[in-house]
């Protein structure tokens, strides 16, 4: 029996020896924990606002005064994409400003910027200190910037040839940003677009105007998107096959048009020839009146005013029964 108790008496201190180091091991990574979760609330915190062109953006602090406090208690400085000052307010004293549409709220140290321009984009950090360089935090928003793309317009050329169903669309958008995406269906169907883009070198804003082929066989839907960041503007047209090909042939002058114009060229002509009659007549007198044979080229000259008045008459009479038949 003594055998035995010594032997349990030498287990004992082995067991506790275990024990001790499975609770120290548990003190360990719950101290591990709280460190990891410490420093994730000091961490760089990233935000991201979307402000469209022409408006105003306020971009969030990390860091809101107490009421009791006051603001000359701190040095608040943003910047943009890490080596641009935006604005910055040292105890007290406001630091020059490079960007004039900007200012700062005193109490929550927000950033608002005006009139807000597509080169505004970017990545901001707002830092907080307070007397004796003690960094309160330290916190990036990302801006983005977008203008509103144009309806689209549709367009569409019919073919050449009556016979041939297929036809070109052309779907424009313009002044958007950022670069657009042109997207569709027809019928339904997916639509690949041959798409060209144009950029205005002091705006920066996005023209765009996709092409493409269609076979109409039948009266059919067309949608047009212009996809950009997470928007959508779109377009619809509907493509209408002709009932025959004489919608694309142009019809011939009526009977009514051939004879109006041919009346109207006989009148012109009769009234040349009254005009000429008229002011050469008495020029002929005058040369009668002069040397002999008066009578004979008088009678001559009417002879021939006759027979052109005749031809004329001929003329137009031959040219009114042709256009009838």
């Amino acid at each position: 029996m003594e055998c035995k108790s010594s032997k349990r008496m030498l287990r004992m201190p082995k067991a506790e020896g275990m024990l001790a180091r499975t609770s120290s091991k548990k003190w360990i990574w719950l101290g591990l924990f709280v460190f990891h979760q410490f420093s994730l609330g000091f961490a760089h915190k990233t935000q991201v606002a979307i402000a469209k062109m022409g408006e105003e953006v306020t971009l969030p602090c990390c860091y809101e005064t107490p009421s009791e406090d006051i603001p000359s208690n701190y040095r608040v400085y943003w910047q943009k994409n890490v080596t641009e000052v935006v604005i910055a307010y040292s105890f007290g004293t406001w630091l020059p400003n490079p960007l004039n549409r900007s200012s700062l709220n005193q109490r929550t140290f927000a950033l608002s910027i005006t009139q807000v321009e597509i080169s505004d984009a970017g990545s901001y950090a707002c830092i907080v200190q307070r007397s004796g360089s003690v960094k309160l935090c330290d916190q990036t928003v990302t801006l983005s910037v977008i203008a509103e793309f144009s309806q689209p317009a549709i367009s569409l050329k019919k073919p050449s040839d009556c016979e041939s169903s297929e036809v070109v669309v052309s779907c424009s958008s313009y002044g958007g940003f950022p670069k657009p995406k042109v997207s569709g269906f027809f019928n339904n169907v997916s639509v690949d677009w041959n798409t060209s883009l144009t950029s205005d070198a002091k705006t920066s804003l996005y023209n765009v105007t996709g092409m493409a082929r269609f076979n109409v066989t039948e009266n059919m839907n067309l949608r047009c998107s212009i996809e950009y960041s997470d928007r959508t503007v779109f377009g619809e047209y509907p493509l209408t096959k002709p009932d025959n090909c004489e919608s694309f042939k142009e019809e011939p002058p009526s009977h009514d048009v051939i004879i109006a114009s041919i009346t109207v060229l006989c009148i012109f002509f009769v009234a040349i020839i009254l005009l000429v009659r008229y002011f050469r007549c008495p020029a002929c007198e005058h040369v009668g009146s002069s040397y002999d044979g008066t009578s004979q080229a008088t009678a001559t000259e009417d002879e021939t005013k006759m027979s052109t008045k005749t031809t004329m008459v001929q003329f137009c009479t031959m040219t009114s029964e042709t256009s009838s038949f």
